[in-house]
């Protein structure tokens, strides 16, 4: 019997979604993607990291990751810190790669915010730290929305604190499950 030890919270997630990855993965040969994806990997994590976000999973060509209200405080500042900061890195990383023979990355990032069960999950056997809920399911559709048009990415207005007067760029919404989101690029 499977078991769950969830807990509700409130959380920003974001994704870092590797775009191109069908491609590329028919280019090379698994040795070279395997080193393609561990660059990608650490450049995401690097982002996250320094802004005290939880790397949830590594998932072949994305990697989700959240920042919980419980652990971080202001979970929307420091999540929003983290796509600031793969905007800065984003330059010099793809520059860096090509400079040293690697195939072109290029990626979108997504945040959404909202309530979720964190915890783990699993089987008796096997279990690992997962987070589920709305948030989850919006950040990988919308790496999509930002690979579709062309944007670097997208965060959604629960994302935004809107006191704080964000450098941020209201854009074309979209619906997702019957619901409509308000959508924006930082500036």
């Amino acid at each position: 019997m499977g078991s769950m030890f969830l807990q509700e919270a409130e959380a920003t997630v974001v994704m870092f979604d590797l775009r191109g990855f069908a491609t590329l993965a028919a280019r090379l040969g698994p040795v070279d993607l395997g080193a393609s994806l561990s660059r990608f990997y650490e450049h995401a994590e690097a982002c996250i990291v320094a802004n005290e976000g939880r790397i949830i999973r590594f998932m072949g060509d994305w990697v989700l990751a959240a920042w919980l209200a419980s652990e971080v405080g202001d979970h929307r500042k420091k999540s929003l810190a983290a796509v600031a900061e793969s905007r800065r890195r984003r330059a010099p990383w793809v520059q860096k790669g090509v400079d040293g023979g690697h195939p072109l990355l290029d990626y979108s990032v997504a945040a959404a915010t909202g309530p979720v069960l964190v915890g783990q999950i699993g089987t008796e056997r096997l279990k690992f730290f997962d987070v589920l809920g709305e948030p989850a399911s919006i950040v990988r559709k919308l790496t999509v929305v930002c690979t579709l048009r062309n944007v670097e990415h997208l965060v959604t207005s629960e994302t935004l604190d809107f006191a704080d007067k964000p450098a941020a760029v209201e854009v074309e919404g979209v619906e997702l499950g019957g619901k409509m989101l308000r959508l924006f690029r930082l500036e």
